[in-house]
């Protein structure tokens, strides 16, 4: 895993957020997904934030209507809830519908 990827090194990789999935849990398939590997060699996503208070904050939304549906461009999804941080060398923006790795 390279940890100075950048958002210019590629094109974004999106997840869709399935309506029994965790936030955390949504991270760690994208971001193992985008690198190929197994989700246990990533890093602890604890190291970079919180897990509990991430699956709390979107636990408590209301489930997307748009969960499990395949959409072209992220700019079609309506989120009123964005969080964003760096996780294994990834830009991470998580919304209600999607995680976005840049």
């Amino acid at each position: 895993m390279n940890d100075s990827k950048r958002a210019s090194d590629g094109p974004s990789r999106r997840h869709m957020i399935q309506r029994d999935e965790r936030a955390t849990e949504a991270v760690v398939e994208a971001v193992a997904t985008a690198e190929g590997v197994d989700r246990d060699s990533l890093p602890a996503l604890g190291a970079n934030l919180d897990p509990d208070a991430l699956d709390d904050l979107f636990a408590s939304r209301t489930p997307s209507p748009v969960a499990g549906l395949v959409f072209t461009r992220t700019d079609e999804i309506s989120n009123d809830l964005e969080v964003q941080f760096r996780y294994a060398g990834y830009h991470v923006t998580v919304t209600e519908n999607y995680v976005l790795l840049e």
